[in-house]
């Protein structure tokens, strides 16, 4: 809103010069207040563009975690009083334990994890080749711990053993990405995040890669793919990325499209649980359980619906 009203200084001085002298006394702005204005704003720029990015559909977890980074060096550039107690309370944000219950004041009811510190975020972008490397050790840990649990659990559920399957190591970059222009904040997320990229590879590169005789289990995948997968441009669709590799790594396809799907902002929760809301109506509990996912996915993907629709109603040629 500052930044807005910054904007318009020239529309407002001028609408206050066609009212009464009273009024342009009492609400006209110095140009020291107008400057005032200007520094408050580029000292919240970098939680401007972030509250921004953050309302954008289809964001994945590893998403809300390179916007939370790329804030916090925009605010530790700004050097000011307002962008230090901005990162000071974003500080305590990440660490401080949630309840889920009653009680918060005394410390009681069941407590939720930090905001960046639980495992499903962990596995989530440890399957997210563009953003991989902003994990430290003991978070990639508990990600490969996560995911072979999840992978077990879902063989358990479909009443199957868990099978072993050889992984495939690619040397694959990711998709190729038309360049867009970014700005400062992003330029300099985009340099940490090659330093981290390249931090990386060095640790990788430390262990041998081994050849197992005969078929490798999942847990072998999981370390394959920390030691080999290479990391892909921010622009990337990571989950086209996932798609390519549907049949050449089933077992990380099957894992990914699943911790990708978990719900990264409040704004996501509420558009799933809204169409949860509209399936589930008394006249349509009679659904089969396919029909019911069917529109559950058409109303979580419009974009993709209506790129599909596009397709379909193209006329036919001569």
């Amino acid at each position: 809103m500052l930044t807005s009203v910054y904007n318009l200084r020239n529309l407002v001085e001028l609408t206050l010069e066609w009212h009464k002298k009273e009024d342009k006394a009492k609400y006209a702005l110095s140009e020291e207040a107008w400057e005032a204005v200007e520094k408050i704003a580029g000292y919240l720029a970098p939680a401007r563009k972030a509250t921004t990015k953050l309302q954008r559909e289809n964001l994945t977890l590893g998403d809300v975690f390179a916007i939370w980074t790329e804030m916090t060096i925009g605010l530790q550039k700004k050097n000011s009083s307002l962008a230090k107690t901005l990162l000071s309370a974003m500080s305590e944000r990440v660490k401080a334990v949630q309840y889920s219950k009653k009680g918060r004041c005394a410390g009681e009811g069941e407590k939720t994890s930090p905001l960046f510190h639980y495992p499903a975020f962990n596995a989530a972008v440890f399957l997210d080749p563009c953003y991989f490397s902003l994990l430290t050790t003991e978070q990639i840990t508990e990600a490969k711990t996560y995911l072979l649990d999840l992978w077990k659990r879902l063989q358990s559920a479909k009443g199957t053993p868990t099978p072993t399957v050889v992984a495939e190591e690619s040397g694959d970059s990711g998709p190729d990405c038309d360049g867009v222009s970014a700005d400062e904040d992003e330029v300099d997320f985009r340099k940490h995040l090659e330093k981290q990229n390249q931090a990386r590879k060095v640790v990788t590169a430390a262990s041998t890669g081994r050849k197992d005789s005969g078929v490798n289990d999942v847990a072998i995948i999981l370390e394959n793919y920390d030691r080999t997968a290479e990391f892909i441009p921010v622009e990337a669709d990571v989950m086209e990325y996932w798609k390519k590799r549907k049949l050449s790594d089933p077992v990380l396809y099957e894992l990914a499209m699943i911790v990708l799907a978990i719900p990264a902002t409040q704004v996501a929760v509420e558009r799933l649980f809204s169409c949860l809301r509209f399936i589930l109506r008394p006249q349509r509990f009679g659904l089969s359980a396919s029909a019911v996912e069917d529109i559950t996915f058409l109303h979580a993907n419009p974009d993709m619906v209506r790129e599909i629709a596009k397709e379909v109603m193209k006329p036919n040629g001569p």
